[in-house]
């Protein structure tokens, strides 16, 4: 390898659908490029538990989309390192990411240490 700080892959966790300590349920919706079938975006889904048991309606609604969200050109691994740094540094983002991750958890105490 030539450039071993040159990022090569990149992975998530999605979501589960399950109330797991007290997160809302959740999916990802993967779009891929057709021809390459490289990933173009990535959709996050959920349900909002409490709404749901208030209304008696369960509503998926889109949690973010990385490209719009988090202000990326494409998913390229080069890209997601950027965005681990730009998270590291901007707190307003990280806090973003942070209640994205819990799938916007009304009842979680959001800090950032």
């Amino acid at each position: 390898m030539t450039n071993p700080e040159k990022p090569v892959v990149m992975t998530t966790v999605a979501g589960s659908v399950t109330t797991y300590d007290f997160n809302n349920p959740s999916f990802m919706v993967i779009d891929l490029d057709a021809k390459t079938m490289l990933p173009v975006n990535m959709h996050s889904y959920y349900i909002d538990v409490a709404e749901a048991n208030a209304t008696g309606k369960p509503e998926w609604r889109e949690l973010h989309d990385y490209k719009t969200t988090y202000e990326m050109e494409d998913l390229r691994p080069s890209n997601f390192k950027d965005l681990a740094t730009r998270i590291f540094e901007d707190k307003d983002l990280a806090m973003e990411f942070l209640k994205n991750e819990n799938r916007q958890n009304k009842y979680k105490d959001y800090k950032l240490n």
